[in-house]
């Protein structure tokens, strides 16, 4: 059996970063473990002076540590404090459960629109040879050019054009209406 030096320290060399640029790395992953996890964190750290640097999330280090270690309450306001602070404290967590879920619908949306608008470009690239001469646009090209296969393509780009026609026609209708309101 080989033998082994066991645990051995590494000696940590100088990278020339200061101490507050360390505390804010800490602080910044200790966020980011908070927002991943979902844990409440409270952090303290000690400069080479004794001062202390406080971190806490979701909301200040003293109020993570008070709902870990309550203490008796000495009046009831502060039963109270306490109470409106928790209740603050899920409305956040709620508030960012609600930016978070918007955020990916937002990303769903855009990735379709992506998929849709890629395809129109393929139907654009398949429509152009039957585009009539001194015409410009794709959607004024000769359907009795066009196969069996590409005429639902162009139907569909078509009702998509439509549509984004409608919408902007609904938009700018209702900015007039509400500026002859006021």
């Amino acid at each position: 059996m080989g033998r082994t030096r066991g645990r051995r320290r590494r000696p940590v060399e100088y990278d020339g970063r200061t101490f507050a640029e360390r505390r804010d790395e800490l602080f910044r992953e200790a966020a980011e473990l908070g927002v991943l996890c979902g844990a409440e964190i409270a952090l303290v750290v000690f400069d080479p002076a004794g001062n202390a640097y406080a971190f806490g999330s979701p909301d200040s280090a003293e109020g993570v540590l008070r709902r870990q270690f309550p203490v008796p309450a000495d009046h009831q306001e502060d039963a109270a404090a306490m109470k409106k602070e928790k209740e603050e404290t899920r409305a956040v967590a709620a508030i960012r459960k609600g930016l978070e879920e918007t955020r990916a619908a937002v990303m769903r949306e855009e990735e379709e629109a992506r998929g849709q608008q890629a395809r129109i470009e393929a139907i654009k690239d398949k429509v152009r040879p039957a585009i009539a001469p001194g015409r410009r646009f794709w959607w004024e090209a000769d359907v009795s050019k066009l196969s069996a296969a590409e005429l639902p393509e162009f139907l569909w780009a078509l009702q998509q054009c439509r549509d984004a026609i409608r919408r902007r026609a609904d938009t700018l209708l209702a900015d007039t209406s509400s500026a002859t309101a006021k």
